[in-house]
C-alpha cells in the first residue's frame, strides 16, 4: 500500500467519524427536545387537576405553577416539584 493510498483511507476514515459524531449529537438534541415535549405536556395535564387532586398527590397549585415558570425550555419541569413540596415534608 502507498502513501497516498494510506492517506486517502485515513481521510476517509476521519471523514466517517466526524459525520457520526454530528449524528450522534443530532440524535441526543432529538432526544432531548422530546422529552422535553412529552415532560411540558405532561405538566400541563398536572395544571389541569383541581386543587383536590393536587393535595391527594402531595402538590399545591402553587407548586405546580412555580415548577412550570421555573424551568426552562429544554428543562424538566419535574425536576422542580420535589424542591417546592420538600418544605411541607418536614412538618
Amino acid at each position: 500500500m502507498s502513501t497516498i493510498d494510506r492517506m486517502m483511507n485515513t481521510q476517509a476514515f476521519g471523514q466517517r467519524s466526524a459525520i457520526a459524531r454530528i449524528a450522534a449529537e443530532v440524535s441526543t438534541v432529538a432526544k432531548t427536545v422530546k422529552r422535553a415535549l412529552r415532560n411540558r405536556f405532561a405538566m400541563n395535564r398536572i395544571a389541569d387537576l383541581d386543587d383536590h387532586q393536587l393535595q391527594d398527590i402531595g402538590l399545591k397549585r402553587s407548586d405546580v405553577e412555580m415548577a412550570a415558570g421555573a424551568a426552562g425550555v429544554l428543562e424538566d419541569p419535574f425536576d422542580f416539584l420535589p424542591l417546592s413540596a420538600r418544605p411541607r415534608l418536614k412538618r
